[in-house]
C-alpha cells in the first residue's frame, strides 16, 4: 500500500494540466485530494469525475486574494483531519501577459507585468502556504511541493523565469525554517508541458523563429510529485529537482517517453 494512502493533499490549479495530472495521481495512490481551482468553468468533465470520487473536496479561490485563501483554508480544515501535502501548482503563464507566444524581451516588458507575475507566482504561492502550513506544523509532519521552472535564456520568458527563480529561493529558505517542525519543502521542475493553449503558444513562437523542445504530457511530473509528497523534514527537503532527470534516474524513461500528442 502507498505511504500516501489516507493522507490529505491540497492541490492548487487542480482542474487542468499538471494540477489535474497530480490530482489523478494522488487519488490513485489512495490520498484524499482537496482540489482547488480559481475557475472550474471549462473543466466540467474533470469536476464531474471528482464529484463522483469519494476522496475529494472541490473548492475555489484566487491565490492573490489572501482573505479568500484563508477563509477557504479554514473551511477545508474543518472538513478534513489536517493537511499532509500541499502542491502549489498555480502559476501565471507568460502567454497570459504576452499572447499568444508569451515571448517578450526584458527591455520591452513592463513593470506592471513584473508585478502581476510576482503577485501570482511568488506572493500568491506564499498566501496559500501561509494558510495551510500551520496545520502541518501543528501535527509535526508535512510536505510542501512548489512547482517551479528552470531558466532557458534561449526563449524570451521573462518575467516568468525570474518569478520562478524567486520561488526556488523562497522555498529553500522555508525548508530550513520548517525542518525543525518535520515539514519538507521542495521545488519540482517540470519540462515544457502540454496544457490549455500550448499548441497556439508553440506555433506563435515558431513564427518568431523561437524553437521549443517537444512538450511533454503533464503526467511526467507525477512520479516525482508522489515521491516528494512522502518526504518530511527528516527526509529530502530544500531540493530543486527536475522531473525528467528524476524519471531517467529511476528507470521511467527520458523525455522521449513522455512526449505529448500534438494538441
Amino acid at each position: 500500500m502507498s505511504q500516501l494512502a489516507g493522507r490529505v493533499v491540497v492541490i492548487t490549479g487542480a482542474a487542468r494540466g499538471i494540477g489535474w495530472a497530480c490530482t489523478q495521481g494522488f487519488l490513485d495512490a489512495g490520498a484524499t485530494v482537496v482540489a482547488v481551482d480559481r475557475a472550474w468553468e471549462g473543466a466540467e468533465e474533470a469536476r464531474a469525475t471528482l464529484e463522483a470520487h469519494p476522496k475529494t473536496v472541490i473548492t475555489s479561490f484566487d491565490i492573490t486574494h489572501p482573505d479568500d485563501v484563508d477563509a477557504v483554508a479554514a473551511e477545508v480544515l474543518g472538513r478534513v483531519e489536517g493537511v499532509d501535502v500541499l502542491v502549489n501548482n498555480v502559476g501565471l503563464r507568460q502567454k497570459e501577459l504576452y499572447p499568444p507566444s508569451g515571448a517578450v524581451t526584458v527591455l520591452d516588458s513592463t513593470n506592471a507585468d513584473w508585478e502581476a507575475m510576482f503577485g501570482v507566482n511568488v506572493l500568491g504561492t506564499l498566501n496559500v502556504t501561509r494558510a495551510f502550513a500551520p496545520a502541518m506544523i501543528s501535527q509535526r509532519r508535512g510536505s510542501i511541493i512548489n512547482i517551479g521552472s528552470r531558466d532557458n535564456p534561449r526563449i524570451r520568458n521573462q518575467p516568468y523565469a525570474a518569478s520562478k527563480a524567486a520561488l526556488t529561493s523562497l522555498s529553500r529558505y522555508m525548508a530550513e525554517e520548517l525542518r525543525p517542525f518535520n515539514v519538507a519543502v521542495n521545488v519540482l521542475y517540470p519540462s515544457g508541458t502540454m496544457t490549455t493553449g500550448s499548441t497556439e503558444m508553440v506555433n506563435a513562437n515558431r513564427a518568431q523563429g523561437i524553437v521549443m523542445a517537444p512538450l511533454l504530457r503533464p503526467t511526467h511530473v507525477v512520479p516525482l510529485a508522489l515521491h516528494l509528497a512522502e518526504q518530511d523534514g527528516a527526509g529530502e527537503t530544500g531540493g530543486a529537482i527536475a522531473a525528467v532527470e528524476w524519471n531517467q534516474a529511476h528507470g521511467l524513461g527520458g523525455p522521449e517517453e513522455w512526449v505529448a500528442e500534438p494538441g
